[in-house]
């Protein structure tokens, strides 16, 4: 009897042992991929419109978002930068009125066409967990501003509020598409002629929603002509506005607030080098171009540790000689703020950051692109890009660091100076 109850105590034994390895083999099958990425990570990309900034787009997404069958694998956000807008702002502004703003017109618009996949891969994904984003470096009125997301595959809109004086979403955004148009723009109050043109009362100030009415007297957007807009892009220090009606002949007067001062007109100044060399006018003839460092708007230049520009489109005939306004007119449109985000002196002249021995063991030399070397912390951008290498971000090698900190061979860089 014993050695019978031996038997079947060992038969059991054996068989839960079976039931074990099964249950141990079965969950490794089922888990055989990897979290991408296994930590939060932002990434960032410059929006470009006609070959200017535009400022640029930072998504803010959570560990296990995606899932990959290689471990190891990275996420890349991708974006088309010509997003075609038309349709776009359409559904913007509809959306706009839908929620109750029917007194409300877009002013201004940035925006990009956005998708996610794995390094691995080279098809677009959409993303298992909701995604934050927010905007750096535009003209926008943050005061007045919203965000929102466009869906290509079915026409769908959502509008976000964003965080108070920044272009950041106040949710995430749960994708439901591979390839989506995420934006921000900012607002003005339609005038009387235009209330009365789609049937919204003239005398409604201020929209249901909670959008402060704008008028004319608002800090950054007064407009008188609503046939045209004017706009600011920067393009390496060069600042150019923009009126939108073409057919309106223009000139353009500058205003300049640093750290937080009265706004202040610009007159343009021919400048001269000590030794008498003509460095030519900060501002151009006709006004359209403002060049910030030779206006002395540089961060870091005696003291500037914020620097604001707007810029008022006015009719050709309402200017003096000088490029000024005559007494008693009117401009036809006043820009948004634009934040200067460029210094007078060299920043990272040695290139101490981003670390190559920190974030790549084993080499003396790495290639980052311009989005990474930013994100990074990195102070200089680059218009020489370049394709990915084997010892560059798989986004781009733009921009290489060298170091002696590293025992490998220098071999090819005997040329070149090190930090």
């Amino acid at each position: 009897m014993k050695h019978t109850k031996k038997k079947k105590l060992l038969a059991f034994v054996l068989c839960m042992i079976l039931v074990l390895s099964t249950a141990i083999t079965a969950f490794a099958v089922d888990g055989n991929f990897y979290y991408v990425p296994k930590d939060t990570v932002e990434l960032s990309r410059e929006i470009v419109k006609d070959g200017a900034s535009q400022g640029t787009l930072y998504a803010t997404v959570p560990g296990g978002t995606f899932k990959s069958s290689t471990d190891n694998a990275e996420l890349q956000m991708d974006m088309q930068n010509e997003t075609s807008e038309s349709t776009v702002l359409e559904a913007v502004q509809t959306e706009l009125e839908n929620t109750g703003n029917t007194g409300y017109t877009v002013h201004q618009a940035v925006m990009g066409d956005v998708s996610f996949r794995i390094s691995t891969e080279d098809k677009a994904r959409i993303p298992e967990k909701a995604v934050n984003f927010r905007f750096e470096n535009t003209s926008l009125d943050t005061a007045h501003a919203m965000g929102f997301v466009y869906d290509g595959s079915n026409g769908t809109i959502t509008l976000y509020e964003l965080k108070e004086d920044t272009l950041q979403f106040e949710e995430d955004v749960q994708l439901e598409a591979e390839t989506v148009v995420v934006g921000c723009f900012d607002v003005v109050e339609k005038t009387a002629e235009e209330k009365v043109e789609d049937g919204t009362k003239p005398e409604d100030t201020k929209a249901s929603t909670g959008v402060e009415a704008i008028t004319q007297e608002s800090n950054n957007i007064q407009i008188a002509d609503t046939q045209g807009i004017v706009s600011i892009a920067e393009n390496y220090g060069k600042l150019t506005a923009n009126y939108s009606d073409t057919a309106v002949e223009v000139g353009y007067v500058w205003y300049r607030s640093i750290n937080g001062a009265t706004e202040e007109q610009q007159i343009p100044t021919q400048y001269y080098s000590t030794t008498g060399t003509n460095l030519g006018k900060d501002i151009s003839t006709d006004g359209k171009d403002l060049y910030i460092a030779l206006n002395g708007g540089a961060l870091k230049y005696n003291g500037n540790e914020t620097v604001n520009y707007k810029v008022k489109a006015y009719a050709k005939n309402d200017l003096n000689e000088y490029g000024l306004p005559k007494e008693g007119t009117t401009a036809l449109a006043t820009s948004s703020v634009y934040n200067v985000t460029g210094y007078y002196e060299v920043q990272n002249g040695s290139f101490e950051t981003p670390s190559v021995t920190e974030l790549h063991s084993g080499t003396n030399n790495w290639q980052f692109s311009n989005e990474n070397y930013k994100k990074l912390k990195g102070a200089w951008q680059t218009t020489g890009t370049a394709n990915a290498s084997e010892y560059s971000d798989s986004e781009g090698a733009d921009i290489e660091i060298v170091t002696t900190e590293s025992d490998n061979t220098l071999d090819g860089y005997s040329s070149m100076s090190f930090r």
